[in-house]
């Protein structure tokens, strides 16, 4: 919802000086206020149970059964010419929230068709952070160096991007809503430690300081706003009511004082991202480096390696690769004419009916082996990978413990 907010706010205000510069009318301005906090509200949603630790553990998977699983070696480097160099292999190879989010958005959120959401195709190329397939990534260039889009969406996607003529650049408005997510997460995970008394404020403040640096203009006024707004108000608050107020005033104060130098970058680099030749990031090229740089550096060094989070990671590990180990062995082994008593299929119906449709629909194409089918393997990948990234953390724990402790 914040991320939302802020990409509302930067959007609005990029637009707002286009308009004055002639480049583009209120209507559009309005519009790309509003895909931009739409993207901002959406732009997680792909994203596996616990995060990015989900999303190595689901490449760990793929990567453990390929050595230790003749039999899933075989099928797997089998699903195109290409063997594991092929698009199809290399879309579980560098799996990844975001391009999930375009799947989920456009096909697993299934209404009355089979169009997902039914988003337009300017909020779907909005939504999409990243531009290539698992074969174009480019760690030279920030818009290709993770993937962008699967294999099974390639169509789609290119669709989108010749209605809103992008050709294989971000969409410009995507600038501004990774924008707000950095901005946001940058400083709600300082909150969040505050708020479980990994950091005391103080702590906090005196690394903020020794990372941006002392003469750090935007630090210095995000925290004296900060300091006046709770020492001096009516209620004079102390111990951890002051901890957890300074926390959250300082994640309000300094994204108000990171999102100006964001408008700046966006209409200083406005011609090379309207040619598409912008290869940067909006944060990284502007004066709010710095502080945003040492809120994440803190957050990585002292609130991440915690013990809590370390346990969750592992906790969450083990949860991604047993769930993946029991639905694999429902998704490759189902047959559309076997009997409900067989038990993989028992186990293959407690797989959400959204996604089974989905499949079930993919399969039926790619064992008829019709135009533009998808490989037989990847189909059924696809349905396991779908299921765990639908799951929330909590549904993930719960599920696993039924299945596996009773």
């Amino acid at each position: 919802m914040e991320v939302a907010s802020v990409a509302r706010s930067l959007a609005d205000s990029v637009a707002r000086i286009l308009v004055e510069k002639n480049e583009i009318n209120s209507f559009q301005a309005s519009a790309i206020a509003s895909i931009a906090s739409t993207c901002g509200l959406v732009h997680d949603l792909g994203n596996p149970p616990f995060g990015h630790a989900g999303e190595v553990a689901i490449i760990d998977w793929f990567e453990n059964r390929l050595e230790n699983d003749d039999s899933f070696k075989s099928s797997f480097d089998g699903m195109s010419e290409g063997g594991r160099e092929s698009v199809f292999a290399q879309d579980f190879l560098n799996f990844d929230g975001n391009p999930q989010t375009i799947r989920l958005l456009s096909k697993l959120q299934l209404v009355s068709d089979a169009y997902g959401m039914n988003l337009t195709c300017g909020t779907l190329s909005a939504a999409c952070k990243y531009v290539p397939s698992s074969l174009e990534i480019d760690a030279d260039n920030h818009s290709f160096c993770k993937l962008g889009h699967y294999a099974s969406e390639a169509d789609l996607l290119k669709r989108v991007r010749e209605n809103v003529d992008t050709g294989n650049a971000r969409n410009p408005i995507a600038f501004l809503v990774e924008a707000a997510d950095d901005i946001v997460y940058a400083t709600v995970d300082l909150e969040d430690g505050i708020k479980k008394g990994v950091l005391t404020w103080d702590a906090c403040e005196q690394y903020l300081i020794e990372k941006a640096g002392e003469d750090n203009s935007l630090l210095n006024e995000a925290l004296v706003k900060s300091r006046q707004k709770v020492d001096d108000g009516l209620i004079k608050l102390k111990g951890r009511d002051r901890e957890e107020a300074m926390a959250a005033v300082f994640r309000t104060f300094a994204i108000g004082v990171i999102a100006p130098p964001v408008i700046e970058t966006f209409i200083e680099k406005y011609d090379e991202i309207m040619k598409g030749n912008y290869k940067g990031e909006l944060i990284k090229d502007g004066r709010a480096y710095e502080l945003v740089k040492a809120c994440k550096e803190v957050a990585r060094e002292k609130v991440f390696p915690t013990e809590e989070v370390l346990k969750l990671e592992y906790m969450g590990r083990q949860i991604v690769h047993d769930l993946l180990d029991t639905f694999w062995f429902a998704a490759s082994n189902y047959k559309e004419s076997a009997k409900v008593r067989d038990f993989e299929t028992k186990v293959y119906r407690l797989m959400s009916a959204n996604y089974r449709n989905v499949f079930e629909e993919s399969l039926t194409h790619s064992l008829a082996k019709d135009e533009g089918s998808l490989p037989e393997m990847y189909v059924r990948l696809q349905l396991v990978t779908d299921y765990i990234c639908g799951m929330t953390d909590t549904f993930a724990q719960s599920l696993h413990k039924q299945l596996k402790n009773g």
